[in-house]
């Protein structure tokens, strides 16, 4: 069927006819009149969990050679942490990563094989803060290892929660109290939105920077510290909490 050039020119114009030919929703209704405001609240928890991160390097030119080096050092980890009463829920083996190292040129181009780099990392949660001390210097004569450890709260959630809901009254309180200013009412809530504020580990570091500070405090092997009273202080998380909220007002 063949269309007219008439027709085509008619469905175009329609097409093309602007919004202010629709009805606009509202016209002529009084504004709606609206305040938003935000409330922050922020707790400390005190952390009962250390996340150690605990990584064995083993390098040689030979991939086998260095691949049984990192086993045998991953071997010799996770029995101290057995013999450290880490629970086996609490420890996970990483997968096994393997590189080949070059030298490098003066102008940082790739020149010879080095050797083959294996590295491996486990991760172990433990709960006894008190055995700080104890933990890492074990670890640190099972072999040689790199760690790294952060704290956190296993109630932390629940800090949260009811952080959250503070901060919704707090908003509530400011939107009523800036309302009262201005001789208006607040209303009903309109929306309610959670800022994005993540929680930060209160630590994450290497532990070698406190193994370094316990053997130069006085007392106990090499001038380490006294085992009961330890010089880790792990202090408090902040879990901070920011709601935003629009109120009508009346």
């Amino acid at each position: 069927m063949r269309f007219q050039p008439t027709a085509i020119l008619l469905a175009l114009a329609l097409l093309a006819a602007p919004a202010l030919a629709q009805p606009i929703i509202g016209q002529g209704e009084k504004p709606l009149r609206t305040i938003a405001v935000s409330g922050t609240v922020t707790k400390k928890v005190m952390p009962d969990v250390i996340v150690w991160h605990i990584t064995v390097t083993e390098t040689h030119p030979d991939l086998e050679r260095a691949s049984q080096a990192c086993e045998r050092s991953i071997r010799n980890v996770l029995t101290a942490l057995d013999e450290l009463d880490i629970e086996e829920k609490d420890i996970e083996t990483g997968v096994l990563d393997v590189q080949r190292i070059f030298e490098r040129d003066r102008y940082g181009n790739t020149a010879a094989f080095r050797h083959f780099q294996v590295r491996r990392t486990v991760v172990a949660r433990q709960r006894d803060l008190s055995g700080f001390d104890a933990f890492y210097k074990a670890l640190l004569k099972a072999a040689e290892v790199e760690l790294n450890f952060t704290l956190e709260a296993s109630n932390i959630e629940e800090v949260r929660y009811e952080a959250r809901l503070e901060a919704l009254r707090t908003a509530k309180k400011k939107a009523g109290d800036l309302a009262a200013v201005v001789d208006a009412k607040l209303g009903q809530v309109l929306t309610i939105q959670e800022a994005f504020t993540p929680i930060i580990p209160l630590y994450n570091q290497r532990a070698a920077n406190f193994a370094m500070a316990i053997e130069a405090a006085p007392g106990g092997e090499g001038g380490a510290a006294d085992a009961e009273s330890g010089t880790f202080a792990p202090g408090a998380i902040e879990v901070k909490v920011t709601v935003n909220a629009v109120f009508e007002l009346e």
